[in-house]
């Protein structure tokens, strides 16, 4: 199941995401703002697999759910990483994180160190790419 779930990741849903979130880069100034959410609130009448998701997703400042339409032609992901959030599956995601919570957890493991300096670190570096210097 993993195999068949990192395949999908590698070969479908990932190459899909790209032009989605190179364009979210543009939009929200390389995530120095918030995305929009845009999310489907109807269900789609061309596709026969059409389902709607209910999705808890994970911001800096709140943690909330949401519901939107899938289908095969609005794809729940790239709706996701479209308003700024990243699944948690590739297909009927349950849990969504905002991808500047992301960004930040990777700039820290970038900085860690066994102290307190890797918290200063990414903390410094993070708050620079959003436009802010200390």
């Amino acid at each position: 199941k993993q195999l068949k779930q990192w395949e999908r990741w590698t070969s479908e849903i990932i190459p899909l995401l790209i032009p989605t979130y190179i364009e979210l880069q543009c939009q929200t100034h390389s995530l120095r703002d918030e995305a929009a959410t845009n999310l489907e609130m109807r269900k789609c009448e061309c596709c026969q697999s059409t389902q709607k998701l209910s999705i808890w997703v994970y911001r800096f400042s709140k943690f909330k759910q949401i519901e939107l339409w899938a289908s095969e032609c609005t794809k729940a992901s790239v709706q996701l990483v479209h308003s700024g959030l990243f699944p948690c599956s590739p297909i009927f995601p349950t849990l969504a994180v905002d991808i500047r919570v992301l960004d930040f957890i990777w700039r820290f493991f970038l900085q860690i160190v066994p102290n307190y300096t890797a918290w200063c670190g990414t903390a410094t570096d993070f708050l620079a790419t959003q436009g802010y210097y200390l």
